[in-house]
């Protein structure tokens, strides 16, 4: 059962509607607010912050209608019903916040990534497995694909998150080329090394 929504941000960034149909963005911005509200999905976020972040250099009155303007479109885009807050919603919007439901019918590549990372640290197939599953998600740098010029704090953002989860995987590779060598399976690990080495 495919989830209703597939969002793919680790390289360039990929979303994709449950009939396999990619969701298609009005703009860049539209697409930057899905990829930080859904990266950043942990909390709610304050409405001002988010408009001043991808509109620095508007007036906050006309901020704020851009990412109503952005939110609307955004919603049409990945199926997502305005005023359907309920479990199903992908995005809980209130009058001062806006959120990504992390419990809604959504894959994220950052979350399975993570999840896969973070799974205990132990010697054996089901650790080595998790493993090999987070690399296999890193496509490239973190939202590769994405450029919005005007927008120092978004910018600075991208770069501290690619900076992090590019960090993540080399060590995950480190790790990886460490458990095959203790096995004895060179072969394994070689690639491994070598990824780690590019």
């Amino acid at each position: 059962q495919m989830a209703r929504l597939s969002i793919q941000l680790i390289g360039p960034m990929r979303v994709t509607l449950r009939d396999q149909t990619p969701a298609c963005f009005e703009t860049e911005k539209t697409r930057a607010l899905l990829a930080y509200l859904a990266a950043e999905g942990d909390r709610p976020h304050r409405r001002d912050l988010v408009a001043e972040m991808l509109w620095p250099d508007r007036p906050a009155g006309a901020a704020h209608a851009n990412l109503r303007h952005a939110l609307s479109s955004l919603r049409r885009s990945i199926g997502d019903a305005p005023g359907s807050e309920d479990a199903a919603s992908i995005l809980i919007a209130t009058r001062q916040t806006l959120q990504f439901n992390a419990a809604s019918d959504v894959w994220l590549d950052v979350s399975a990534f993570l999840t896969r990372l973070e799974t205990p640290r132990v010697t054996g197939q089901r650790d080595v497995q998790s493993l090999e599953e987070a690399v296999r998600l890193y496509r490239g740098d973190f939202l590769e694909d994405l450029s919005v010029t005007d927008c120092a704090e978004l910018e600075e953002w991208l770069l501290l998150t690619r900076e992090r989860l590019r960090r993540m995987t080399l060590d995950g590779l480190n790790q990886l080329a460490a458990c095959y060598e203790q096995l004895g399976q060179w072969d394994r690990a070689l690639p491994h090394a070598r990824r780690h080495a590019e």
